[in-house]
């Protein structure tokens, strides 16, 4: 496949290539009077993580063609709600200028290779000639794009706080209780790894390198005069109330007993009520997961321990990357012993800044 190459949303840093600023494209929200090009997009059957990337990529091709989205972030993935995913994240704001009546529909382009090429016959021909308007689409959804406009992000996303609000209604805080919310990815993943041992290294993380870096983040906030007690809510699908967490070999963890000191508590088991959990945190620990790496992109509220993935961290203002130490797992659906993390390290003064008032 011949990647194309991407605009620049915004100025960016020299180091990371990040974005700065929330300024999208100029015809990104808002078609040209004489000739108006837009690009259309298909909900997602995908989880919330990888959805949201290949929306991503959409914004970006729209970007670099000069067209106007009108297309909405969706979800159907995992049996999610697609009407509370649409109205939980972003409405209409990426298709708030959507075609009107009449605008020529154009076949789905096969690449986005095709899809330039026909835009650019259409802006020649029928836009040459008189006022025009078509919508264009990709026959796939596009591959993931990494870089990300976190500001343009966090203020579309913010902007719904609202009807965010009366879609998942979070829980009252618990006096001056210190939240770290915990994200452990499990359910079809405890499926896909069975003899499939390549996946099983890419995504699984053992119980026990969580249980150790809760204790290690509780012990920090306690002597950095965070929060002399923490609250760590779990977030897996499987657990049970209580504290109990699956684990890869299919066994269950109690993490209350294994945190003594800490107040553990099972999150929302819908998804998009875990994932305001996360938003509502001060604090996120991810897991190898697109969806907890959603939640560290849109979610200004909490500071971030980020486990290393493939999707990258180095964008958002107050992530923290983790270290990882590996060891010999022989109890995992693959049936084949695998190297996966057995601990987490992380710099305490690092975490510690991240965590006080600027």
């Amino acid at each position: 496949m011949r990647w194309l190459p991407i605009v620049m949303l915004a100025l960016v840093d020299g180091k990371s290539r990040c974005p700065r600023g929330s300024a999208w494209p100029a015809r990104l929200r808002s078609a040209n009077g004489t000739c108006a090009t837009f690009l259309a997009g298909a909900p997602q059957q995908q989880g919330l993580g990888h959805a949201f990337m290949s929306f991503n990529r959409l914004v970006h091709v729209a970007g670099r063609l000069g067209l106007t989205l009108a297309a909405r972030f969706a979800s159907r993935g995992h049996g999610m709600n697609a009407t509370k995913v649409d109205a939980y994240f972003f409405g209409a704001y990426f298709d708030a200028a959507g075609p009107p009546a009449g605008c020529e529909k154009v076949p789905a382009a096969a690449s986005e290779a095709a899809l330039a090429a026909s835009v650019d016959a259409f802006r020649a021909g029928a836009c040459a000639a008189a006022p025009a308007c078509a919508v264009f689409r990709l026959k796939t959804a596009p591959p993931f794009h990494k870089r990300l406009n976190v500001d343009g992000y966090r203020a579309a996303f913010e902007g719904r706080a609202a009807e965010r609000a009366a879609l998942a209604p979070r829980a009252a805080p618990r006096g001056d209780a210190f939240t770290v919310a915990v994200h452990i990815r499990r359910g079809d993943h405890l499926k896909y790894g069975r003899r499939n041992v390549d996946f099983v290294a890419q995504r699984y993380v053992p119980n026990v390198a969580f249980v150790d870096l809760l204790g290690r983040v509780a012990a920090t906030l306690k002597t950095g005069d965070i929060a002399a007690r923490a609250r760590v809510v779990v977030l897996a699908e499987g657990a049970r109330p209580g504290g109990l967490v699956p684990d890869i070999d299919g066994d269950r963890t109690d993490f209350r007993a294994a945190l003594p000191g800490v107040d553990v508590d099972v999150g929302p088991r819908e998804a998009v009520d875990a994932f305001d959990a996360l938003c509502a945190a001060d604090l996120v620990v991810t897991s190898k997961s697109g969806f907890s790496h959603l939640a560290a992109t849109l979610c200004a509220r909490p500071a971030v321990l980020a486990v290393p993935f493939w999707l990258d961290y180095a964008c958002l203002p107050r992530a923290l990357e983790l270290a990882e130490t590996a060891a010999v797992f022989d109890d995992n659906p693959s049936g084949a012993p695998v190297n996966l993390t057995a601990r987490f390290d992380y710099d305490e003064a690092a975490l510690l800044a991240l965590l006080r008032p600027p």
